[in-house]
């Protein structure tokens, strides 16, 4: 079960369309390999130190409390944060009808083709979704896994949670002549819908937290 949990939750943080604009943006641009493996790194280490934050504090918690109190306390964060996503959602919704004005992406990623490696790389550590990936880390803790399970677990919502990040960069270190052409376009479709796709990624969270703060209380 905590598989699907994870799965579930690292496709939620892969799917999120700013960073998946972002990264098809740098690799559009020129040195766009190299400056996307920059942008690409800072979104694993970012998963990686929450997620082994997130992880380490609950597990330090425990040793002042006991292993039931930490456990009902992370459920009940799980599913204020569900409330919370769910309402998030339905304000979003609300406001993209009540907009009859065209959506335009931020204005900080069309300077992206100017950035260095550096600030590629801080692109990556902002634009990841932490407060997804904190909830799933907590999600990790909850199954309550020996030390090198936990690694595991981490190791697949890293995994995952990059697909959307690290495949286009290796398609276009690959084949560049291929793919590359293809980037304006995936862009294109995917800042037209983003709005849309951030409102369901958000309302997922919620519905599923939620879900699973009430069948914990059954």
């Amino acid at each position: 079960m905590l598989f699907v949990t994870l799965t579930l939750f690292g496709l939620l943080i892969a799917l999120r369309p700013l960073g998946v604009t972002a990264v098809l943006l740098l690799l559009a641009g020129k040195r766009g390999t190299i400056r996307s493996l920059g942008f690409a790194l800072g979104w694993v280490i970012t998963i990686a130190v929450i997620g082994v934050a997130v992880v380490v504090v609950f597990q330090g918690a425990q040793r002042t409390a006991s292993q039931r109190a930490v456990s009902h306390a992370a459920l009940v964060i799980e599913f204020v944060v569900g409330v919370c996503a769910l309402i998030a959602a339905v304000v979003m919704l609300r406001r993209s009808r009540s907009r009859l004005a065209e959506r335009r992406p931020p204005q900080w990623l069309g300077r992206l083709d100017k950035v260095g490696v550096t600030l590629a790389f801080l692109a990556g550590v902002v634009t990841v979704s932490h407060l997804t990936v904190a909830v799933a880390s907590v999600e990790i803790y909850r199954a309550h896994l020996p030390e090198a399970d936990v690694a595991l677990a981490l190791g697949w919502l890293v995994i995952v949670g990059t697909s959307s990040i690290v495949v286009p960069v290796v398609l276009v270190a690959v084949a560049p002549e291929r793919y590359r052409p293809r980037l304006a376009q995936l862009t294109e479709s995917i800042n037209a819908h983003s709005h849309e796709m951030a409102i369901a990624i958000v309302a997922v969270l919620g519905a599923y937290l939620m879900f699973r703060g009430i069948s914990a209380q059954l």
